[in-house]
């Protein structure tokens, strides 16, 4: 008995070792490194009208792999839509802004943080997109 609560308890704890919540330090340093307003490019739109907005939706505080995800997939999105964005992008905090992601969550449930939710002019849900998301599949979505 005591061999199976040992294993069930380092299976548990294993998986989070590698997964450290950061500093609040290291998170204003990552904040401003993904800021739109640092690519202060001006980029043609990258969309043929059929998507009308984005919403990102990720996490204010994350774990470091998380953060790293949500980093990469904020700058994937922004050099496709440059800045300002072309289509609007709004972002979302579902830690810390629960109330403004339920109501995406509701539409599509979010596995894996960050998601992306692209909607047409008559703001019907297009598609979803979730994880480390590359420039690639944002520009798929546009087209």
């Amino acid at each position: 008995m005591k061999v199976i609560a040992t294993l069930l308890s380092i299976s548990l704890v294993l998986p989070l070792a590698g997964c450290k919540r950061e500093g609040p330090n290291t998170r204003v340093k990552a904040a401003a490194s993904t800021s739109p307003k640092s690519k202060a490019t001006a980029k043609s739109p990258a969309t043929s009208g059929a998507v009308a907005r984005i919403v990102f939706v990720d996490k204010e505080k994350a774990c470091a792999c998380t953060r790293e995800r949500i980093d990469k997939s904020w700058k994937a999105l922004t050099d496709v839509v440059g800045y300002p964005p072309v289509p609007d992008v709004e972002r979302i905090h579902m830690d810390s802004q629960p109330e403004k992601a339920a109501p995406y969550q509701k539409q599509r449930p979010i596995m894996v943080p960050p998601a992306i939710y692209f909607f047409d002019k008559q703001n019907k849900l297009v598609k979803v997109l979730q994880g480390e998301v590359k420039s690639e599949q944002v520009r798929a979505t546009l087209k």
